[in-house]
């Protein structure tokens, strides 16, 4: 693994484990930590650790990083509505 990979996976790790702090912290629902957690797995294992499972999972994995990468745009949008409330 090359020294920039190893650098973007230790980042992306620590950002999920700190999004995962924030919703423990905020007393998020069950399912909105299970699909965080969920999610940053799913990509952490596809993208670092294991590529043969990609190979192996084919066409269903398409379907599986769209899911992922849907619940990644939905948590950070409800993240940012949180941190930031409508001016009205």
């Amino acid at each position: 693994m090359n020294y920039w990979v190893l650098t973007y996976l230790v980042l992306y790790v620590a950002l999920c484990i700190g999004s995962i702090a924030l919703d423990l912290h905020k007393r998020q629902p069950v399912w909105f930590l299970v699909g965080d957690s969920l999610a940053a797995l799913f990509c952490i294992v596809i993208s670092f650790i294991y590529k043969g499972l990609a190979v192996q999972l084919g066409y269903f994995l398409w379907i599986i990083v769209t899911i992922s990468l849907l619940w990644e745009i939905y948590s950070g949008y409800h993240d940012v509505k949180a941190e930031f409330p409508d001016a009205e």
